[in-house]
């Protein structure tokens, strides 16, 4: 029963990370869904709200997947623009810093 329980949370705890953002509660949630899965599959009957639960828990994990996939990808371009601009910050720094460190 508890599973089942479990199972009808995930969905909208999963959004709820995802939305906010909160990249390390959803590795927890993710961790958390792993080992209910588990449990699940040991269970070997799932009544049909259970499916139900299990297929909007699908849905939002593919949700949260794809929403990782475009904050890595916005990470990605971030830190290429830093690489490229780190020439001028640099030079920036350098000509920023008083005479006597210079040498």
């Amino acid at each position: 029963m508890a599973e089942q329980t479990a199972l009808g949370t995930m969905a909208p705890r999963l959004r709820r990370a995802v939305a906010a953002k909160d990249w390390t509660a959803l590795a927890a949630l993710d961790r958390e869904l792993a080992s209910l899965l588990r449990r699940l599959a040991a269970s070997k009957s799932l009544s049909r709200a259970d499916r139900r639960a299990l297929e909007e828990v699908r849905q939002a994990h593919a949700e949260g997947r794809a929403a990782c996939a475009r904050e890595l990808d916005l990470s990605a371009e971030r830190l290429a623009v830093a690489h490229e601009r780190k020439g001028g910050w640099m030079a920036y720094a350098l000509n920023g810093a008083p005479e006597e460190d210079r040498e």
